[in-house]
């Protein structure tokens, strides 16, 4: 799944099964199931990858 967040934006992940990775430009982060994610305002664009299930919030 790829995503990208302008300055006006924020996007909040709650991952409910599962576990993968999230990447943005700069770096690459691995998450399960239980993790809170947070991408700030701004990061651009991202890629979520693995076998999962999340809730996707963007504000």
């Amino acid at each position: 799944m790829f995503g990208e967040i302008d300055k006006t934006s924020f996007v909040s992940i709650l991952v409910m099964e599962g576990k993968g990775t999230i990447r943005d430009k700069e770096e690459t982060l691995t998450f399960k199931k239980g993790d809170s994610l947070f991408v700030t305002a701004n990061i651009g664009e991202y890629e979520l990858e693995g076998a999962f299930e999340a809730l996707v919030t963007t504000v």
